[in-house]
Protein backbone atom coordinates (compact mmCIF):
# COMPACT_ATOMS: atom_id res chain seq x y z
CA UNK A 1 0.00 0.00 0.00
CA UNK A 2 1.01 3.58 -0.39
CA UNK A 3 3.64 4.90 1.87
CA UNK A 4 1.90 8.20 2.14
CA UNK A 5 -1.32 7.16 4.17
CA UNK A 6 -1.26 8.47 8.13
CA UNK A 7 -2.57 5.89 10.21
CA UNK A 8 -4.84 6.30 13.08
CA UNK A 9 -4.44 9.53 15.21
CA UNK A 10 -4.98 8.94 19.48
CA UNK A 11 -8.02 10.57 20.29
CA UNK A 12 -8.98 10.34 23.92
CA UNK A 13 -12.33 9.01 25.53
CA UNK A 14 -13.99 13.21 25.18
CA UNK A 15 -13.91 13.37 21.93
CA UNK A 16 -14.03 10.20 20.71
CA UNK A 17 -16.96 9.50 18.41
CA UNK A 18 -18.54 6.29 17.52
CA UNK A 19 -20.25 4.81 14.39
CA UNK A 20 -21.89 1.74 13.76
CA UNK A 21 -20.52 -0.49 10.90
CA UNK A 22 -23.50 -0.24 9.11
CA UNK A 23 -21.92 3.09 8.35
CA UNK A 24 -20.13 1.27 5.76
CA UNK A 25 -21.89 -1.10 4.02
CA UNK A 26 -20.89 -3.24 1.14
CA UNK A 27 -17.23 -1.91 1.70
CA UNK A 28 -16.23 -5.30 1.62
CA UNK A 29 -17.62 -6.53 -1.25
CA UNK A 30 -16.27 -3.30 -3.19
CA UNK A 31 -13.09 -3.61 -2.30
CA UNK A 32 -12.86 -7.14 -2.98
CA UNK A 33 -14.44 -6.54 -5.90
CA UNK A 34 -11.71 -4.15 -7.44
CA UNK A 35 -9.52 -7.12 -6.20
CA UNK A 36 -7.93 -5.84 -3.21
CA UNK A 37 -7.26 -7.40 0.16
CA UNK A 38 -10.03 -6.11 2.67
CA UNK A 39 -8.21 -7.23 5.72
CA UNK A 40 -5.10 -5.60 5.10
CA UNK A 41 -7.15 -1.88 4.32
CA UNK A 42 -8.83 -2.56 7.71
CA UNK A 43 -5.80 -3.62 10.00
CA UNK A 44 -4.20 0.07 8.89
CA UNK A 45 -6.63 1.61 10.37
CA UNK A 46 -7.08 -0.21 13.54
CA UNK A 47 -10.18 -2.66 12.40
CA UNK A 48 -10.48 -6.51 11.58
CA UNK A 49 -12.96 -8.12 9.61
CA UNK A 50 -14.72 -9.96 13.37
CA UNK A 51 -15.75 -6.11 13.97
CA UNK A 52 -16.97 -5.26 11.17
CA UNK A 53 -18.85 -8.83 10.58
CA UNK A 54 -22.11 -7.34 13.00
CA UNK A 55 -23.46 -3.96 11.24
CA UNK A 56 -24.93 -2.66 14.87
CA UNK A 57 -21.03 -3.04 16.18
CA UNK A 58 -19.35 0.56 17.18
CA UNK A 59 -16.41 1.40 15.97
CA UNK A 60 -14.51 4.82 16.07
CA UNK A 61 -15.83 7.29 13.53
CA UNK A 62 -12.30 8.68 13.02
CA UNK A 63 -11.36 4.68 11.68
CA UNK A 64 -14.70 5.68 9.25
CA UNK A 65 -12.79 8.31 7.72
CA UNK A 66 -9.61 7.29 7.78
CA UNK A 67 -10.72 3.73 5.94
CA UNK A 68 -12.68 6.19 2.94
CA UNK A 69 -9.47 8.04 2.19
CA UNK A 70 -7.15 5.15 2.50
CA UNK A 71 -9.73 2.65 0.09
CA UNK A 72 -10.11 5.96 -2.43
CA UNK A 73 -6.28 6.49 -2.58
CA UNK A 74 -5.47 2.80 -3.12
CA UNK A 75 -8.22 1.97 -5.63
CA UNK A 76 -7.17 5.44 -7.10
CA UNK A 77 -11.31 6.10 -7.11
CA UNK A 78 -11.52 10.17 -6.41
CA UNK A 79 -15.22 9.24 -6.10
CA UNK A 80 -14.76 5.99 -4.06
CA UNK A 81 -17.29 7.46 -1.53
CA UNK A 82 -20.01 7.96 -4.49
CA UNK A 83 -19.69 4.53 -5.50
CA UNK A 84 -19.62 3.25 -1.86
CA UNK A 85 -23.06 4.76 -1.44
CA UNK A 86 -24.63 3.61 -4.54
CA UNK A 87 -24.30 0.07 -3.03
CA UNK A 88 -26.38 0.99 0.28
CA UNK A 89 -29.74 -0.96 0.22
CA UNK A 90 -33.42 0.39 0.11
CA UNK A 91 -35.01 1.50 4.07
CA UNK A 92 -36.65 -1.83 3.42
CA UNK A 93 -33.65 -3.74 3.37
CA UNK A 94 -31.44 -2.03 5.67
CA UNK A 95 -31.54 -2.83 9.40
CA UNK A 96 -30.73 -1.02 12.89
CA UNK A 97 -31.44 2.77 13.94
CA UNK A 98 -31.01 4.12 10.45
CA UNK A 99 -33.17 1.36 8.69
CA UNK A 100 -35.58 2.80 11.49
CA UNK A 101 -35.41 6.08 10.68
CA UNK A 102 -35.30 5.68 6.91
CA UNK A 103 -38.96 3.99 7.44
CA UNK A 104 -39.99 6.74 9.41
CA UNK A 105 -38.67 9.64 7.37
CA UNK A 106 -40.60 8.14 4.32
CA UNK A 107 -44.27 7.90 6.60
CA UNK A 108 -43.65 11.45 7.71
CA UNK A 109 -46.79 13.98 6.36
CA UNK A 110 -44.17 16.50 4.91
CA UNK A 111 -40.55 16.57 3.34
CA UNK A 112 -39.61 19.17 5.84
CA UNK A 113 -40.27 16.70 8.90
CA UNK A 114 -38.83 13.84 7.88
CA UNK A 115 -35.72 15.77 7.39
CA UNK A 116 -36.26 16.50 11.31
CA UNK A 117 -36.69 13.37 11.86
CA UNK A 118 -33.31 12.66 10.05
CA UNK A 119 -31.33 15.61 11.60
CA UNK A 120 -32.93 14.79 15.39
CA UNK A 121 -31.86 11.07 15.22
CA UNK A 122 -28.78 10.44 13.19
CA UNK A 123 -26.56 10.38 15.46
CA UNK A 124 -27.70 6.90 16.57
CA UNK A 125 -26.36 5.95 13.50
CA UNK A 126 -23.07 7.72 13.76
CA UNK A 127 -21.46 10.53 16.38
CA UNK A 128 -18.98 11.40 13.55
CA UNK A 129 -21.30 13.55 11.64
CA UNK A 130 -24.25 16.09 12.66
CA UNK A 131 -26.74 17.28 10.23
CA UNK A 132 -28.83 20.56 10.51
CA UNK A 133 -31.85 21.51 8.34
CA UNK A 134 -32.01 25.72 8.31
CA UNK A 135 -33.75 27.79 5.51
CA UNK A 136 -34.43 30.95 4.04
CA UNK A 137 -36.61 32.74 1.66
CA UNK A 138 -34.97 30.64 -0.91
CA UNK A 139 -33.71 27.96 -0.60
CA UNK A 140 -33.65 24.99 2.35
CA UNK A 141 -29.96 23.34 3.41
CA UNK A 142 -29.34 20.14 5.01
CA UNK A 143 -25.89 20.87 6.03
CA UNK A 144 -23.28 18.24 6.89
CA UNK A 145 -20.95 18.82 9.68
CA UNK A 146 -18.12 16.87 10.20
CA UNK A 147 -16.61 16.41 13.79
CA UNK A 148 -13.48 15.56 13.05
CA UNK A 149 -12.66 17.65 9.89
CA UNK A 150 -9.87 19.24 11.60
CA UNK A 151 -8.04 15.74 12.45
CA UNK A 152 -8.02 13.56 9.54
CA UNK A 153 -9.78 13.97 5.61
CA UNK A 154 -13.00 13.31 5.38
CA UNK A 155 -13.61 13.96 1.65
CA UNK A 156 -15.00 10.52 0.83
CA UNK A 157 -16.93 9.89 4.19
CA UNK A 158 -18.60 13.65 2.85
CA UNK A 159 -19.60 12.67 -0.53
CA UNK A 160 -20.85 9.07 0.56
CA UNK A 161 -22.96 11.21 3.28
CA UNK A 162 -24.28 13.77 0.86
CA UNK A 163 -24.89 10.76 -1.98
CA UNK A 164 -27.00 9.33 0.82
CA UNK A 165 -29.27 12.14 1.69
CA UNK A 166 -29.84 12.65 -2.20
CA UNK A 167 -30.55 9.31 -2.83
CA UNK A 168 -33.05 9.80 0.47
CA UNK A 169 -34.60 12.74 -1.46
CA UNK A 170 -35.44 11.29 -4.04
CA UNK A 171 -36.91 9.17 -2.27
CA UNK A 172 -39.14 10.83 -0.31
CA UNK A 173 -39.87 13.31 -3.55
CA UNK A 174 -40.24 9.37 -5.58
CA UNK A 175 -38.73 10.76 -7.98
CA UNK A 176 -35.41 9.42 -9.19
CA UNK A 177 -34.70 12.41 -11.60
CA UNK A 178 -35.13 15.20 -9.07
CA UNK A 179 -31.57 16.97 -8.76
CA UNK A 180 -30.95 19.70 -5.96
CA UNK A 181 -30.12 23.37 -6.66
CA UNK A 182 -26.79 22.33 -5.44
CA UNK A 183 -24.52 20.57 -3.49
CA UNK A 184 -21.28 22.37 -1.46
CA UNK A 185 -18.24 21.09 0.10
CA UNK A 186 -15.96 22.78 2.62
CA UNK A 187 -13.29 20.38 1.09
CA UNK A 188 -11.03 21.64 -1.96
CA UNK A 189 -12.03 20.53 -5.60
CA UNK A 190 -10.86 17.20 -6.60
CA UNK A 191 -8.85 16.50 -10.00
CA UNK A 192 -11.92 15.35 -11.83
CA UNK A 193 -14.54 17.62 -11.24
CA UNK A 194 -17.05 16.04 -13.77
CA UNK A 195 -17.48 12.98 -12.05
CA UNK A 196 -19.06 14.85 -9.16
CA UNK A 197 -21.21 17.50 -11.45
CA UNK A 198 -22.61 14.07 -13.37
CA UNK A 199 -23.57 12.52 -10.04
CA UNK A 200 -25.03 15.08 -8.31
CA UNK A 201 -26.36 17.15 -11.30
CA UNK A 202 -26.69 20.82 -10.91
CA UNK A 203 -24.21 23.21 -8.86
CA UNK A 204 -21.46 21.54 -7.45
CA UNK A 205 -19.17 23.97 -4.99
CA UNK A 206 -15.86 23.65 -3.32
CA UNK A 207 -14.01 25.03 -0.97
CA UNK A 208 -17.39 26.90 0.56
CA UNK A 209 -18.25 27.85 4.32
CA UNK A 210 -20.19 24.52 4.67
CA UNK A 211 -21.16 21.25 3.08
CA UNK A 212 -24.94 20.53 2.20
CA UNK A 213 -27.42 19.94 0.35
CA UNK A 214 -29.21 23.10 -1.25
CA UNK A 215 -32.74 22.54 -3.20
CA UNK A 216 -36.15 25.13 -3.41
CA UNK A 217 -37.34 26.26 0.63
CA UNK A 218 -40.66 25.02 -1.02
CA UNK A 219 -39.78 21.65 -1.21
CA UNK A 220 -40.27 21.14 2.65
CA UNK A 221 -44.30 21.23 2.68
CA UNK A 222 -44.46 18.92 -0.41
CA UNK A 223 -46.71 16.28 1.39
CA UNK A 224 -45.26 12.69 0.82
CA UNK A 225 -47.52 10.70 -0.70
CA UNK A 226 -47.43 7.00 0.90
CA UNK A 227 -47.06 8.48 4.48
CA UNK A 228 -48.87 6.80 7.10
CA UNK A 229 -49.94 8.33 10.11
CA UNK A 230 -50.15 5.32 12.32
CA UNK A 231 -46.67 3.71 11.30
CA UNK A 232 -45.06 7.05 11.59
CA UNK A 233 -46.45 7.18 15.07
CA UNK A 234 -44.91 3.70 15.52
CA UNK A 235 -41.46 4.27 14.09
CA UNK A 236 -40.95 7.47 16.41
CA UNK A 237 -42.11 5.65 19.65
CA UNK A 238 -39.82 3.12 18.35
CA UNK A 239 -36.70 5.78 17.65
CA UNK A 240 -37.75 7.30 20.67
CA UNK A 241 -36.57 4.33 22.82
CA UNK A 242 -33.35 3.71 20.97
CA UNK A 243 -33.12 7.14 22.41
CA UNK A 244 -33.88 6.48 25.78
CA UNK A 245 -31.21 3.83 25.60
CA UNK A 246 -28.25 5.18 24.12
CA UNK A 247 -29.23 8.44 26.76
CA UNK A 248 -25.89 7.91 28.82
CA UNK A 249 -22.55 7.89 28.09
CA UNK A 250 -20.54 8.69 24.78
CA UNK A 251 -24.08 9.77 22.97
CA UNK A 252 -25.36 11.85 25.24
CA UNK A 253 -21.73 13.82 25.17
CA UNK A 254 -22.08 13.12 20.77
CA UNK A 255 -26.23 14.81 21.24
CA UNK A 256 -25.02 17.58 23.39
CA UNK A 257 -21.97 18.55 21.14
CA UNK A 258 -24.13 18.95 18.18
CA UNK A 259 -25.92 21.36 19.87
CA UNK A 260 -23.62 23.45 21.15
CA UNK A 261 -22.10 23.86 17.38
CA UNK A 262 -25.83 24.50 16.28
CA UNK A 263 -26.06 27.36 18.90
CA UNK A 264 -22.43 28.69 18.24
CA UNK A 265 -23.70 28.99 14.87
CA UNK A 266 -26.88 30.78 15.38
CA UNK A 267 -25.75 32.68 18.53
CA UNK A 268 -28.32 30.12 21.16
CA UNK A 269 -25.49 28.71 22.96
CA UNK A 270 -26.14 29.45 26.76
CA UNK A 271 -26.68 26.18 28.88
CA UNK A 272 -30.46 26.94 29.24
CA UNK A 273 -30.50 27.29 25.32
CA UNK A 274 -28.92 23.79 24.84
CA UNK A 275 -31.07 22.41 27.48
CA UNK A 276 -34.25 23.65 25.58
CA UNK A 277 -33.13 22.51 22.35
CA UNK A 278 -32.49 19.30 23.65
CA UNK A 279 -35.92 19.13 25.59
CA UNK A 280 -34.47 18.86 28.97
CA UNK A 281 -35.10 20.77 31.81
CA UNK A 282 -31.69 22.85 32.92
CA UNK A 283 -31.28 21.27 36.29
CA UNK A 284 -31.73 17.99 34.54
CA UNK A 285 -29.17 18.51 31.96
CA UNK A 286 -26.77 19.99 34.44
CA UNK A 287 -27.39 16.67 36.49
CA UNK A 288 -26.12 14.25 33.20
CA UNK A 289 -23.27 16.80 33.02
CA UNK A 290 -22.56 15.93 36.34
CA UNK A 291 -22.87 12.13 35.88
CA UNK A 292 -20.15 12.60 33.00
CA UNK A 293 -17.93 14.54 35.13
CA UNK A 294 -18.31 17.28 32.35
CA UNK A 295 -18.43 21.19 32.73
CA UNK A 296 -21.07 23.00 30.27
CA UNK A 297 -18.21 25.89 29.44
CA UNK A 298 -15.40 23.59 29.08
CA UNK A 299 -17.29 21.70 26.72
CA UNK A 300 -18.51 24.69 25.13
CA UNK A 301 -14.44 26.63 24.71
CA UNK A 302 -13.81 22.43 23.37
CA UNK A 303 -16.17 22.60 20.92
CA UNK A 304 -15.91 25.80 19.79
CA UNK A 305 -11.85 25.41 19.02
CA UNK A 306 -12.74 22.71 17.26
CA UNK A 307 -14.64 24.56 15.13
CA UNK A 308 -12.45 27.52 14.75
CA UNK A 309 -10.11 24.79 13.78
CA UNK A 310 -12.14 23.27 10.82
CA UNK A 311 -13.07 26.92 9.46
CA UNK A 312 -8.92 28.38 9.45
CA UNK A 313 -8.31 25.09 7.94
CA UNK A 314 -10.54 24.52 5.48
CA UNK A 315 -12.40 28.00 4.27
CA UNK A 316 -10.50 30.93 3.50
CA UNK A 317 -12.60 33.01 5.36
CA UNK A 318 -10.66 35.74 7.50
CA UNK A 319 -9.72 35.14 11.10
CA UNK A 320 -11.64 38.07 12.02
CA UNK A 321 -14.76 36.74 10.31
CA UNK A 322 -14.08 33.16 11.30
CA UNK A 323 -14.03 34.64 15.49
CA UNK A 324 -17.58 36.92 14.97
CA UNK A 325 -19.16 33.74 13.57
CA UNK A 326 -18.26 31.46 16.52
CA UNK A 327 -18.65 34.12 19.11
CA UNK A 328 -15.36 35.21 20.67
CA UNK A 329 -15.86 38.56 21.98
CA UNK A 330 -12.38 39.48 20.16
CA UNK A 331 -9.75 37.84 17.73
CA UNK A 332 -7.88 38.21 20.45
CA UNK A 333 -9.67 35.64 22.89
CA UNK A 334 -9.61 32.93 19.39
CA UNK A 335 -5.83 34.30 19.18
CA UNK A 336 -5.60 33.32 22.87
CA UNK A 337 -7.40 29.61 22.51
CA UNK A 338 -4.86 28.72 19.93
CA UNK A 339 -1.87 29.73 21.73
CA UNK A 340 -2.92 27.85 24.75
CA UNK A 341 -3.65 24.34 22.78
CA UNK A 342 -1.63 24.40 19.65
CA UNK A 343 1.27 26.56 21.28
CA UNK A 344 0.75 28.59 17.76
CA UNK A 345 -1.39 31.73 16.74
CA UNK A 346 -4.46 31.43 14.43
CA UNK A 347 -2.53 32.54 11.29
CA UNK A 348 0.73 30.48 11.80
CA UNK A 349 -1.48 27.18 12.50
CA UNK A 350 -3.37 27.72 9.35
CA UNK A 351 -0.07 28.24 7.59
CA UNK A 352 1.24 24.89 8.75
CA UNK A 353 -1.69 22.92 7.89
CA UNK A 354 -1.77 24.58 4.47
CA UNK A 355 2.32 23.23 3.58
CA UNK A 356 1.36 20.01 4.90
Amino acid sequence: MSSEYVPPIAANSHSMHFARVSTTHGWENFIESLGLNPEALLKSVGLSLDIMSDPDNQIPYLAVAQLMELSAQETKLEDFGIQLAARWPSALQIGGPVGLLMQLMLQSPTVGEAWQYFCQHYHLHSQGVGWTLDWDHKYAYLIREGFLASKVPSFQAATMNLSHVLKLMKSLRNDDDWTPSFISFTHAAPKNRNIFLHHFGGSVRFGEEISCMAFPVEELGRKISYSNDRLQELLAAKLDELESEAEGGGNFISRLEIMIRQGLRNGCCSQSDIARQMLLHPKKLQRELRVQNLCFRELKIKVRLELAEHFIKHTGLPLTAIAEMLGYSALSVLSRSFKEHHQLSPLEWRQQQSSK
